[in-house]
């Protein structure tokens, strides 16, 4: 299965568009036959290497290639899949996982680690925290201990969570 770290470009500006940050996404296959997408909200302030990441939705493997070129379709020249890398996902515990790179990649330098952290979800926003090497080209990922904000306002940039429950699977 296919790791996807892929990036949308937010602006603002009606007549002048000003570049003004990324929203960073991760499609991260798990043992259930299903994907997990994430945003990331940023890293965590007291644990170098942990980021915090919510979780946008949780599809089914099949569409995952169909979500992927959506998404293009759907922001056009703003969101760019910069990694594809092939991995292996094993189940620690509920909600923990372990993601085993074949190869390591330009952006995502070494496996990764996720588990979901009930402190900081609630029934509307689930939190994921990742631990791993990157190498983040931009400047836009902040340290933070807001994550509530943050987590809003990526999901606005995102828009309605909903379309996504609309993917037909293409055969």
């Amino acid at each position: 299965m296919d790791l996807h770290y892929c990036v949308l470009k937010n602006y603002k500006g009606v007549f002048k568009k000003k570049h003004i940050g990324n929203t960073h996404l991760f499609f991260i296959p798990i043992p259930e036959d299903s994907y997990l997408y994430l945003g990331m909200i940023g890293e965590l302030l007291d644990n170098e290497g942990t980021y915090a990441t919510q979780l946008i939705v949780r599809l089914p493997s099949e569409i995952i290639d169909q979500v992927v070129e959506e998404e293009i379709k759907h922001f056009e020249d703003r969101y760019v899949v910069l990694e594809t890398l092939d991995c292996k996902t094993t189940k620690i515990a509920s909600g923990e996982y372990h993601i085993k790179l074949n190869q390591k990649g330009n952006m995502i330098l070494s496996d990764l680690h996720i588990d979901f952290d009930a402190d900081y979800s609630t029934n509307k926003r689930r939190i994921y925290l990742m631990n791993g090497d990157f190498n983040f080209e931009s400047t836009d990922i902040k340290s933070t201990t807001d994550m509530k904000m943050v987590a809003d306002k990526n999901m606005a940039y995102l828009g309605d969570k909903t379309r996504y429950e609309s993917y037909q699977i293409r055969r």
